[in-house]
């Protein structure tokens, strides 16, 4: 950034407030609650906090005005200076913004997200981030609910990468039909075997199955892993990408 007035950055910024704007979009997307993320002015960056938590931030809820104390004390213990006031204008529920003052603290205010953002979610944003990697057709399907993370969704071709991470033969993976079925039963135990904790359950769809009436492929949908189970997979995914050439 560079030492210009706060009120008119120089042409020089514009890409880089696009970027800590679209990095605090991608996390406050995870985060608790709902959040819309804008410019004020050029260089002072709000976040709009509504139905749930403010800033994602546990033990804070945006109808509940007692709370902003909590925000308002996180924020300075990260050294984040911010101004947090209710906003109702044009909701039908009430609202929390945080405009911060120094868009600098943008940076700050996502490691304060991701430090307090519950366990669940960060681990389904690296299982999703590593998928992705691999290519994995519905990775950005994935999310945490309930304290599990639910919608891991496999193509065959997903299946041989998650079965090679897991070191484990891809040969049977050209059956079609009533045999996916089986190849269903196979892979949850191949992922309980390696991944432990509570038993795990694939359902197989058929191309025009249930899941989707007008895809032509096949998918192999994990019912919802524990964290820990989840953070396991990422972690055999992660060890099998290929090498940055």
């Amino acid at each position: 950034m560079t030492d210009s007035s706060p009120d008119h950055p120089s042409e020089s910024q514009p890409a880089q407030l696009q970027a800590v704007q679209d990095r605090l979009k991608d996390v406050l997307a995870d985060a608790p609650g709902r959040h819309v993320v804008s410019f004020e002015l050029p260089s002072r960056l709000s976040v709009l906090s509504y139905h749930g938590p403010i800033l994602g931030l546990p033990e804070t809820e945006s109808s509940d005005l007692a709370t902003v104390g909590i925000v308002r004390e996180a924020l300075a213990g990260a050294g984040i200076t911010a101004e947090v006031e209710q906003c109702s204008t044009n909701l039908a529920y009430p609202g929390v913004r945080t405009t911060l003052l120094d868009v600098g603290n943008a940076d700050r205010l996502v490691r304060l997200v991701l430090e307090r953002m519950p366990q669940p979610i960060l681990v389904a944003r690296r299982l999703t981030r590593v998928l992705t990697a691999h290519g994995c057709v519905y990775a950005d399907r994935v999310e945490a609910r309930a304290g599990r993370v639910w919608d891991l969704l496999l193509t065959l071709d997903d299946v041989r990468t998650v079965l090679g991470a897991l070191g484990e033969s891809t040969e049977e993976l050209s059956t079609y039909g009533a045999e996916l079925y089986g190849l269903a039963d196979r892979v949850a135990q191949v992922l309980q075997d390696r991944l432990g904790g509570k038993r795990i359950r694939i359902s197989a769809f058929p191309s025009r199955g249930q899941l989707c009436s007008t895809c032509h492929e096949e998918i192999l949908a994990v019912e919802p892993l524990s964290p820990e189970q989840a953070e396991a997979l990422t972690g055999a995914l992660v060890r099998t990408l290929p090498e940055p050439s």
